[in-house]
């Protein structure tokens, strides 16, 4: 059997943490925006989960595109930076409503952000080559 080594450069762990950190920061501000929105008009609860999940996607996605410049290990960025942002999430979340609590929902989102990650990390493998 061959053995799988997966190098990680300082380049990489640096467009893992500008991933991060854009990832956040373009959910914060959608999130305020989003937040704005809610208060000016009267949109149903049921449309609230649908735009949540949409800038989970959006933050994955854009913080990807602009974060991952050294070309390797573009996949497993994704999914580390998928992972970690759905952990920060789930804590800021947590954290503002005091309820420290998984459930099958969490699971979802946590599901969601590794694949949006590692197909956005994906994405940006093709744009590059």
């Amino acid at each position: 059997m061959k053995k799988i080594t997966v190098k990680f450069a300082k380049t990489d762990l640096l467009d893992i943490l500008k991933g991060i950190g854009i990832s956040v920061i373009f959910s914060a501000v959608l999130i305020m925006i989003f937040a704005l929105i809610l208060k000016l008009t009267d949109v149903p609860n049921g449309v609230i989960v649908g735009v949540n999940t949409a800038i989970k996607v959006l933050s994955l996605l854009v913080a990807c595109l602009i974060s991952f410049k050294s070309g390797q290990n573009y996949l497993l960025k994704g999914i580390i930076v998928g992972f970690i942002y759905f952990l920060l999430t789930y804590l800021l979340t947590s954290i503002s409503t005091k309820v420290f609590a998984l459930n099958l929902s969490h699971l979802y989102d946590f599901l969601l952000c590794v694949v949006v990650g590692a197909v956005s990390a994906s994405i940006k493998s093709i744009i590059t080559k």
